[in-house]
């Protein structure tokens, strides 16, 4: 059991605010830059019954004197696999991993969005799930100017953040989940000058842990003219993950489309959110009039294109990349493209 206090000892109220850390499941995990290769929806597991009742973990408001405000929060984590140059990725963070929560009270009065101020925090409290809930208690609540939220992170032994990126909250560019149900409807409640709540029910957060980030490839490419065509006359790009840089090989993503924008003929890709596996790249031009324009012996799904030959494993496998089941990448050299233009 963990308290932190604002307020002297002598002057801590005796009533208190239930907040339930509740229904953990299994969490298996990303951003996206140029393209996002998403991995295939996996069943979500039911969540975990509440909790029994357990010894509350307290966390003391209190400044100059004691107050009878309470508030109950109850967070509840969700899970749901979504993935994520060269760059090594990392797997999804476990319910296991999670050492600590970190909590703030916010202070608004419109229901917060994007970068939230801070009214009360943070607290620290150690994880201690029983049946996937954990029991704190908010005491000695101030006055609110607006309506308080909760905010929540889910911190590991490092103290690295393991709250699902991108939730539409952050605190000091972290990531946090909010609450945005219960208490008086959309997860708020607020206190009166005479310290009354306008409602008892509790508020409901729920935080879903980090997606796994899969591993990222920097794809530099090189457009070299014919005499027919030159780079300004390509309008878009489609690019591949196969896995061989020989004529027809399987495709294992794409095609991706990608609008021109050359410099001195040279344009760089990077490929997000890739799961474990082989891959090479295979990168093919095309005009406006969805032409190719590629000059190349080798051909995926049908059309000419050319592919990775430098690079990633370079000198056993140049072209190639390999991301481990940890996503980690076999190298960290960029993926080299050279494609020829064709002549008439």
């Amino acid at each position: 059991m963990v308290m932190q206090s604002l307020f002297p000892p002598s002057l801590r109220g005796k009533r208190f605010i239930s907040v339930l850390l509740g229904g953990l499941t299994g969490l298996i995990s990303c951003q996206p830059l140029s393209l996002q290769v998403m991995a295939p929806p996996r069943t979500l597991q039911a969540e975990t019954p509440f909790a029994p009742i357990q010894t509350p973990t307290l966390i003391d408001l209190g400044k100059a004197h004691s107050t009878p405000a309470q508030l109950q929060l109850r967070i509840q984590t969700r899970s749901a696999w979504r993935l994520l140059a060269n760059s090594s990725g990392s797997p999804a963070a476990l319910v296991s991993e999670i050492d600590q929560f970190r909590l703030y009270l916010i202070d608004s009065t419109t229901p917060p969005s994007g970068a939230l101020t801070v009214a009360h925090g943070p607290f620290d409290v150690n994880a201690a799930l029983l049946a996937g809930e954990q029991t704190l208690v908010f005491r000695n609540l101030p006055p609110s100017q607006g309506d308080y939220y909760v905010a929540v992170q889910a911190l590991n032994s490092a103290n690295q953040n393991l709250t699902r990126l991108n939730t539409g909250w952050s605190i000091n560019g972290e990531s946090v989940a909010l609450s945005t149900q219960g208490g008086e409807g959309t997860g708020q409640m607020a206190v009166n000058a005479n310290y009354t709540v306008s409602t008892t029910t509790a508020l409901d957060v729920f935080l879903n842990l980090r997606d796994a980030e899969g591993a990222r490839l920097d794809i530099p490419l090189t457009v070299i003219d014919s005499a027919d065509f030159q780079a300004n006359d390509i309008a878009y790009f489609q690019l591949y993950l196969v896995d061989s840089n020989q004529d027809n090989p399987t495709v294992l993503s794409g095609p991706f489309q990608i609008n021109a924008a050359l410099s001195n003929n040279q344009q760089r890709f990077q490929v997000s959110h890739l799961l474990p596996g082989a891959y090479y790249v295979a990168l093919a031009a095309y005009d406006a009039q969805a032409q190719n324009l590629t000059s190349s012996l080798l051909t995926v799904s049908g059309e000419p294109a050319a592919l990775s030959s430098g690079g990633g494993e370079a000198p056993v496998a140049p072209g190639k990349i390999s991301i481990a089941t940890d996503y980690a990448v076999s190298s960290t050299d960029a993926l080299s493209v050279a494609l020829t233009l064709k002549s008439l």
